[in-house]
């Protein structure tokens, strides 16, 4: 059997290594406009999924499911008898997103961002268990000039691709003036928090990204391809993908061994590894202590601020920060967007090389340890002392991570 997955531009996709967790060969296609009706009716593939901006244009070509055609968008075909039939699985993914994170919308009034494929999806799920719907478009009837309509909304869900990368951190509305959310869901997976949910997450409001959605869509579709039912594979699957869609940032403070640490930790799972404060030797073209003394502080911290920005967005990197990289208001969100954090403490400190230490020694640790320690508990996910040999200390994180993704 062969299938694929069909769209215009593909960049990296999940779908590959997820259906070749079925046990049968899948690749992505890119397809121009005017050779999708070619390959509708001369492909060898067997089966395919399709995804933007093909997902209605390949309708009138099938023999469509009654979901098909209730949402007017086909994300799966099959062919059977040289007769191609198309089924929407998106549907039953973010069916079991939602009941995933045990949300009950029968008469919750849910507000949906985005008027596309997606949003059909998730009106369709919405009506059917009864919700109360309201779609939020640009010239719609409910938009973002009116917004203050819907203030009492209790479920949005975004299905405008605002916030993906590499746009990242950018957000379709402000959910402060919402005060009865109890869920916020994102079909977004890349970056893994997208500005929405991380301020969901700052408000207390339960919040999700469309990364289960994804797995789900796929395991269905696979039944759809071969008769059989992968749900057993769905643990597996989304646990090695959260991991590998995430950074694994170390934060801590001057001399707790983070680019040692993160050197030995990229090594070991199979990552790149990333040095900030490297990175700005690099961009500003003088070792630290010259960009203290010469630039001053304030300069120092802009630019590292610009390469956290930029390197945070990437994924599947181990990352080490400078002590005071998590301290400028950006970089809480920044850091969090798209990474696990890795707090290292150790007992031992060395001042050589760090301006902000050179003048006062242990006195000048102290005062800045009682300044960043607060923050760095506010970001971590894992904190682990680093007074053991390097490869206990990248065992215990490597066995942390594990444990926190449900391996």
């Amino acid at each position: 059997m062969k299938a694929c997955l069909l769209g215009k531009k593909l960049g990296h996709s999940y779908s590959p290594y997820i259906h070749s967790q079925f046990g049968y060969s899948y690749q992505n296609v890119e397809l121009d406009e005017n050779e999708l009706e070619n390959f509708l009716k001369n492909s060898e593939f067997d089966c395919f999924n399709v995804t933007v901006p093909y997902k209605k244009s390949v309708m009138p070509y099938l023999k469509l499911s009654d979901l098909a055609k209730k949402i007017g968008a086909v994300n799966t075909v099959v062919k059977r008898d040289n007769v191609l039939f198309g089924y929407n699985t998106d549907y039953y993914g973010f069916q079991k997103m939602i009941e995933g994170n045990g949300i009950n919308v029968a008469n919750k009034k849910v507000l949906i961002l985005g008027t596309g494929g997606a949003s059909a999806v998730v009106k369709t799920y919405m009506t059917d268990f009864g919700a109360n719907v309201r779609v939020v478009g640009r010239t719609s009837e409910y938009n973002y000039n009116n917004l203050y309509l819907n203030y009492d909304a209790e479920i949005i869900i975004n299905t405008t691709p605002v916030g993906m990368y590499p746009d990242n951190l950018v957000a379709p509305l402000d959910l402060s003036p919402f005060k009865h959310l109890v869920f916020v869901g994102d079909l977004i997976y890349n970056p893994y928090k997208t500005a929405l949910l991380l301020q969901a997450t700052d408000l207390g409001i339960k919040n999700d990204n469309g990364l289960s959605m994804l797995v789900w869509q796929a395991i269905r579709a696979g039944y759809f391809f071969t008769g059989v039912d992968y749900s057993d594979k769905y643990n597996k699957i989304y646990s090695e993908l959260s991991l590998k869609a995430r950074n694994i940032i170390l934060i801590g403070m001057p001399s707790s061994g983070k680019s040692t640490i993160g050197r030995h930790l990229a090594k070991a799972l199979e990552r790149n590894f990333i040095d900030l404060d490297k990175e700005i030797v690099r961009k500003v073209g003088k070792p630290i202590p010259e960009i203290f003394e010469q630039n001053g502080e304030k300069y120092f911290r802009k630019v590292e601020s610009e390469l956290l920005f930029e390197f945070s967005k990437l994924s599947n990197k181990v990352i080490a920060l400078g002590g005071g990289a998590c301290i400028q208001e950006t970089a809480k969100w920044q850091i969090k967007q798209n990474s696990i954090v890795v707090y290292l403490t150790r007992n031992k400190i060395s001042t050589k090389g760090r301006p902000l230490l050179q003048k006062d020694g242990i006195n000048a640790y102290n005062k800045l340890l009682e300044i960043r320690e607060p923050i760095y508990n506010s970001l971590f996910d894992i904190k682990v002392e680093n007074n053991s040999s390097i490869q206990a200390v990248v065992n215990t994180i490597i066995g942390a991570l594990n444990e926190s993704n449900g391996n």
